[in-house]
């Protein structure tokens, strides 16, 4: 589905000077599918095996992610550079979060506040480690690549968190 939102924003010629909104729809309809799809499918959530998983889950990240490329391609885009970090982290972010969420339920049930706590710097240092790792290992591994690899565009005009 990714290669698939690639191609059809690659291939579709926007101009900066037409409004986003569009696009902000095109995400607002794949946010509507994740409440209504599941429902259509009759998905089974410890079924990771079949189709139903991949049209409640990955369907509507897939609209959500055309829609917000169609938005920023028609000039509308996240400017904060913490959001373009944790963006730019989110990497890291999906390959160390099991790691911190297998600790976490290791530790014996506690009252909502407590447990909120416990998700809540467990949320904390996993981004932390994520950004850390990212900046540390990740731009500097890309740097190295480009440069190996003859790419003509430093990643520093690609990136602008960096």
């Amino acid at each position: 589905m990714g290669i698939c939102v690639f191609m059809m924003t690659e291939r579709l010629t926007f101009s900066t000077s037409s409004h986003g909104a569009s696009g902000i729809l095109i995400a607002g309809v794949g946010f509507a599918l994740l409440i209504v799809v599941p429902h259509l499918t009759s998905y089974n959530p410890d079924d990771y095996q079949s189709i139903g998983r991949v049209l409640c889950w990955g369907l509507p990240a897939a609209v959500i992610i055309l829609g917000l490329v169609i938005a920023e391609k028609r000039g509308v885009a996240i400017r904060n550079k913490a959001a373009l970090l944790l963006g730019a982290a989110s990497y890291a972010i999906y390959l160390l979060h099991p790691i911190a969420i297998g600790q976490v339920i290791q530790i014996a049930p506690q009252t909502p506040p407590v447990s909120w706590t416990i998700w809540a710097l467990a949320v904390g240092v996993t981004v932390a480690f994520s950004v850390g790792f990212h900046l540390l290992v990740e731009v500097p591994l890309l740097r190295w690549l480009r440069a190996f690899f003859g790419d003509r565009l430093p990643i520093e005009q690609r990136y602008s968190t960096l």
